[in-house]
């Protein structure tokens, strides 16, 4: 587990070289299959930082099955289109999932950013505010300023 842990922020952190070896790969791979969302976000990650969307989506995926916190970096690609078909609605309920049920700091600053918008569903500034509040308390420095302006 050591070596895993180790391994997915070397390679989320990009500190690794832009290529993985294969037998990283593989050992995440491996993981990833293992239920081990940490693995499968690191391969998302990878895939991801060489512009392999589609199957950055398909380890997102798989990520986001096992733990609700990978789901934002899954929400970001349907948000951007890329790899998967662009779809807004999809990705501000990955965003919410996120939050909601994996507390992740960033999908609630896109929740609270979509609800401000409009973006994917309907505009509700209060909620909007309390997403985005979440986030500001923890020192997310774009949530604040989103904050201060609705």
């Amino acid at each position: 587990m050591r070596h895993l842990v180790a391994l997915a922020l070397f390679v989320c952190l990009g500190t690794a070289a832009p290529a993985q070896s294969q037998s990283d790969i593989d050992y995440l791979s491996g993981e990833c299959a293992d239920a081990s969302f940490i693995a499968c976000a690191a391969l998302g990650n990878e895939y991801e930082k060489n512009d392999r969307f589609a199957d950055a989506a398909i380890y997102y995926g798989l990520g986001c099955d096992l733990h609700p916190s990978i789901c934002m970096f899954l929400g970001k690609l349907f948000a951007q289109g890329k790899g998967v078909e662009q779809d807004d609605a999809r990705a501000f309920a990955l965003f919410k999932r996120s939050c909601d049920d994996g507390n992740e700091i960033q999908g609630c600053a896109f929740t609270g950013w979509f609800l401000a918008t409009g973006r994917g569903v309907e505009m509700d500034i209060e909620t909007a505010r309390k997403y985005l509040r979440n986030s500001c308390q923890r020192e997310h420095a774009r949530s604040c300023e989103q904050l201060s302006k609705i």
